[in-house]
């Protein structure tokens, strides 16, 4: 639709203002908090259940310990939320008549707006259209995320220990 990014800053500000830079971002603020809280809440329990499994050694989870749990954790996480993601997403789209081919135009009023007219025209499953490659990045980066955390601070741990000797 756009060859280049200054002609898309023009013609989104000509054709919609700059209040078209700021679509979707209520449930992008929104899905934030409740996303990091989730994922954290649900690496502790995943944590605790596994303590004791060949998982963990030394009440440490081992490296594949800390992928499969920080994967689980943002499988979970991102489910939860997942709901305002896709509105973010279909309130960011709006506009985009031009994209033949990629489903029908959504059009709504707003974060609320998005929510009740999906689930009026799909279901309340419409909410989750489009869950799987977005859970699927998300427990490959999330499990990432910890391991990489985790094993540094394993690693700096074992450093501070040795100058200390």
């Amino acid at each position: 639709m756009y060859t280049s990014m200054p002609l898309a800053v023009r013609m989104m500000v000509k054709n919609e203002g700059y209040r078209s830079f700021f679509k979707g971002l209520t449930p992008a603020l929104l899905c934030v908090a409740p996303q990091t809280a989730a994922i954290f809440t649900f690496h502790n329990l995943i944590t605790k259940l596994v303590s004791g499994t060949r998982l963990t050694a030394d009440a440490e989870l081992k490296v594949f310990g800390n992928l499969v749990v920080g994967s689980l954790a943002g499988l979970l996480g991102k489910t939860v939320v997942y709901p305002l993601d896709l509105t973010r997403k279909r309130l960011q789209l709006q506009g985009f008549e031009g994209r033949k081919g990629f489903g029908e135009n959504f059009s709504c009023r707003g974060m609320f707006d998005c929510l009740i007219t999906t689930t009026q025209k799909e279901g309340f499953l419409g909410l989750y259209k489009g869950l799987s490659p977005s859970i699927l990045k998300a427990a490959v980066t999330t499990a990432l995320h910890f391991t990489v955390y985790d094993e540094t601070c394993k690693i700096l741990s074992s450093v501070r220990m040795k100058r200390s000797v």
